[in-house]
């Protein structure tokens, strides 16, 4: 399940309100360093505004401090979705494999059970053509597989 990471910035400065985007804050702070340039220097006014400039600047800042860790998470999770897909392949693999592996056992023994058959199925032949009992069978099995 994924996260969801939401962030609102309410800006307000000398209880006026400001557009909670960047190019507002960023215009704000244009507009109060034009009104600063034409102040006196040092003056009480002139102090406002570089507090007034300074709080923007800071605000500005902190908003791109936000959109980059919401672009931070949004990278980190697309990198959680990319690792889980490349997990499930690898299980899928790992899968495929352990399921040829086992149908080849399958195979194989089905293999050894019809050849079993097979020679079950001579031996009660011999038994009955020759009169043999079933370990008398058995045992010439025996003696024709030490024969060269």
């Amino acid at each position: 399940m994924a996260n969801t990471v939401n962030r609102t910035i309410n800006v307000w400065l000398n209880s006026q309100g400001i557009d909670n985007n960047l190019k507002s804050v960023r215009s704000a702070i244009n507009k109060t360093a034009n009104e600063l340039a034409k102040l006196p220097a040092f003056s009480e006014e002139w102090y406002r505004k570089s507090e007034k400039l300074s709080k923007l600047k800071d605000i500005y800042a902190e908003m791109r401090k936000e959109i980059s860790a919401t672009g931070r998470d949004l990278d980190k999770a697309a990198q959680a979705q990319n690792d889980y897909i490349l997990k499930i392949g690898a299980l899928s693999a790992t899968y495929q494999t352990a399921s040829a592996a086992i149908q080849g056992f399958v195979a194989a023994t089905q293999e050894y059970v019809d050849a079993y058959a097979k020679l079950d199925d001579a031996m009660t032949n011999v038994s009955k053509y020759t009169g043999l009992t079933r370990e008398e069978v058995k045992q010439l099995n025996e003696e024709f597989r030490k024969m060269d």
